[in-house]
């Protein structure tokens, strides 16, 4: 009951965020071409999270959008850090694409030696969606 609540929640964001996004890239690739080449994903998540998912359904409609493959490259570990510093350290052509989350803007704080800079070397791109987490507990418990 609760996989079949979260799939239809993500649908829905995923329905929105994908036409936005593949509208916008849509249009970019007929005014200058692009891309030539294929667009890597990196998500600094597991394979199989929600993450994971999302970036899925994202890049399987700007390949169809764009009419180019795309690659997604899992590199978790570090609480999201190993992933997000492979990205800052690449070119910075439009053909690396960070999927972050939350664990984004909480890092920075907990972290300071990060080898990067989040304010300085990223440029959003895109919402694809929002995700509202609950925690929830027994009734029973004693406090």
């Amino acid at each position: 009951m609760v996989r079949l609540f979260f799939r239809l929640i993500a649908c829905r964001i995923v329905g929105a965020g994908v036409f936005a996004l593949v509208a916008s890239f849509h249009n970019y690739a007929m005014a200058q071409s692009y891309p030539i080449k294929p667009i890597r994903f990196v998500v600094p998540n597991s394979q199989g999270g929600n993450a994971d998912i999302l970036t899925r359904v994202v890049a399987d409609a700007m390949a169809k959008g764009l009419g180019q493959s795309m690659l997604i490259d899992n590199r978790p570990g570090g609480s999201s850090s190993i992933g997000t510093a492979a990205v800052a350290k690449a070119l910075p052509d439009g053909y690396t694409i960070l999927m972050i989350a939350s664990t984004f803007a909480i890092i920075t704080n907990l972290f300071p030696d990060l080898p990067y800079d989040a304010l300085r070397d990223f440029a959003p791109v895109r919402c694809t969606g929002r995700l509202r987490v609950s925690g929830l507990r027994r009734q029973k418990v004693g406090f």
